[in-house]
């Protein structure tokens, strides 16, 4: 079950290292953190619930024992942040889809360049609407 796991992760830091220099816009990148997102968000929910299984008395020392941190309630709120993080940058990078779908609805000439707005600046065009 362990090899099963250690697998999981190595693929999963594998994928993450190859997404990470892409575009913030691309779906791939998006799908690939909504996915971390959902895992850290289980994970953390699995260890604030489970027993104690680190079974070494006093781990994080004599007081935060008895307020009930436990290793368990620590890797549980990172794995929690972790998710948050990611969702938090799913909303943060939802500005750069619009642009970029725009890009491909833009019309364009027959040799299928996007045809650019004229340089023509402000003033320019109201002299000219003056005349």
């Amino acid at each position: 079950m362990l090899r099963l796991y250690a697998a999981l992760v190595t693929g999963s830091c594998i994928a993450a290292f190859l997404a990470y220099p892409l575009p913030e816009f691309l779906p791939v990148k998006r799908a690939l953190a909504i996915g971390f997102c959902i895992y850290h968000s289980v994970v953390s929910i699995i260890l604030f619930q489970t027993p104690r299984f680190i079974n070494i008395p006093h781990i994080l020392g004599p007081f935060f024992e008895p307020v009930n941190l436990t290793p368990e309630v620590v890797w549980g709120t990172f794995h929690g942040l972790l998710g948050l993080g990611m969702v938090v940058w799913w909303q943060g990078t939802l500005q750069y889809i619009p642009v970029f779908g725009m890009v491909y609805l833009l019309p364009t000439d027959q040799n299928h360049q996007i045809n650019q707005p004229s340089k023509e600046s402000k003033v320019s065009k109201r002299r000219r609407s003056k005349r």
